[in-house]
């Protein structure tokens, strides 16, 4: 069996999050979450997500600033991006 997909869901608005997490939780995969750029990168580097669900428009520094410090964080490593925008 497959490990579950790592999937990391940063948002600033907390039922886009609970909802996205609520789905892909029930679709099988392991979630964490996080409300601002700056915690993403910090859930980031434990977590180690396969998935990143990004926010663009987040309070503190842009969902592509934190896809850029993801893939810069984890060269060579297969990592999906996802961006979102409300």
């Amino acid at each position: 069996m497959a490990a579950a997909p790592r999937v990391l869901i940063v948002d600033d608005y907390p039922d886009a999050v609970e909802v996205t997490e609520m789905l892909l939780t029930l679709r099988g995969c392991t979630c964490r979450i996080a409300m601002t750029g700056t915690e993403a990168l910090a859930v980031a580097e434990e977590f180690t997500p396969d998935v990143a669900i990004l926010d663009i428009g987040l309070p503190d520094i842009s969902g592509f600033e934190v896809a850029r410090e993801l893939r810069q964080r984890n060269p060579g490593r297969p990592l999906y991006l996802a961006a979102v925008t409300g």
